[in-house]
């Protein structure tokens, strides 16, 4: 997950992402690095992740987006 951050930052000069309780989010290396790449987390709820479905919002709606203007 740190890998990920610190590659979002050549192309995110700041940004807010929701996240469900994951234990990689809460770990120091992961703090650091949202710290240092302008990352702020936002941690959804216990029993609320498939309510507000973030696979859909944060991984599944932008690739269908993606495929449809390749189309």
């Amino acid at each position: 997950m740190k890998w990920i951050i610190e590659a979002q930052t050549d192309d995110v000069v700041m940004s807010l992402h929701q996240r469900d309780m994951f234990a990689a989010a809460m770990s120091e290396d992961v703090k650091r690095a949202c710290y240092m790449a302008h990352e702020c987390q936002v941690f959804v709820g216990p029993k609320m992740t498939a309510v507000l479905q973030l696979a859909d919002t944060d991984q599944a709606f932008p690739l269908k987006a993606a495929a449809r203007f390749e189309a």
